[in-house]
Parts: C-alpha cells; structure tokens; sequence
C-alpha cells in the first residue's frame, strides 16, 4: 500500500506542476520537512514575522472518514483516468499504472486500492495515556468521539 500512495503521491504532484506551469496557480502545497516550509516562508522577504510547525502526518485520523474517503476516492479516479490506466502494479522497487491485468506483477484496480485505504483508515488505532483509541462517528455524524478498545 505504501508503495502505491508514494506513486499516487508524485504523480499528483507532477499533475499539479503541470497545471502551475499553465495557471500560476499552485494546487499541491505537500512537503517532506519543516525546513521545506521554512524555506517558503524565508522566500516571501519580510511577509512573515514569524512560523510555528506542527507535525500533522496522523492529522487524517480525526478528519471525518467519509469525507476524507471520498476525497481519496476522486483523487485516485481523477489520476486513474489522466494517465488512461485503470490498474496498478506492485514491484519490488514500487508502484506504477498499467493498462490491463497481467501475471508478473501484483496488480489491483482503482476499486481495490480504495478498498484497501478504506480499511487502513477505518482500523486506524492510536496509543495514548497507556491506552488504545480507535476513532468513531456518532451515527448522527456530528461528534467525534474516541473509543477504548
């Protein structure tokens, strides 16, 4: 899987440089490290008197899943369909689009990759205090709530 979200990952961001390339607008604003944000911040001379970093690489965990779903969902169909693909091969050294099912490789459809992410975020469980947490939604979907497990 993490092969796959890496692959996804830059192809989004090559997909995104290419509509700044012809926009001006930037659409991706991912990073790899705090000094990566610093650096922006450094670049806008004087804009910014001052930065606070936060680490938010398990933010997701209290996004509402259906929403952070969905949004995953579109993504994956949206590069899906700019690169005429509709499957993904699993290699030792990563991931990449392919057009049909073949046996050299490990290889799932757009639908069993959401499947899988769908599983990874709903069994996502976090340690805290000496105990584990897994997140749920009341059924009105209004409240957060964690439960102990």
């Amino acid at each position: 899987m993490a092969k796959i979200l890496k692959m996804c990952k830059g192809h989004f961001r090559n997909l995104c440089g290419k509509y700044r390339k012809y926009t001006g607008t930037r659409y991706c604003f991912d990073v790899e490290t705090s000094g990566e944000v610093k650096g922006m911040f450094d670049s806008l001379q004087g804009w910014a008197a001052s930065i606070t970093i936060n680490d938010f690489s398990t933010l997701y965990a209290i996004f509402d899943h259906r929403h952070l779903l969905r949004n995953i969902s579109c993504l994956l169909l949206k590069l899906s369909k700019n690169k005429g693909m509709g499957y993904i091969s699993v290699g030792y050294r990563g991931a990449w689009w392919t057009l049909r099912d073949s046996f050299e490789f490990e290889m799932y459809t757009v639908v069993e990759v959401m499947e899988m992410v769908e599983y990874l975020v709903r069994n996502t469980y976090v340690k805290a205090f000496g105990l584990i947490f897994r997140q749920d939604r009341y059924d009105n979907g209004k409240e957060d709530f964690w439960w102990f497990v």
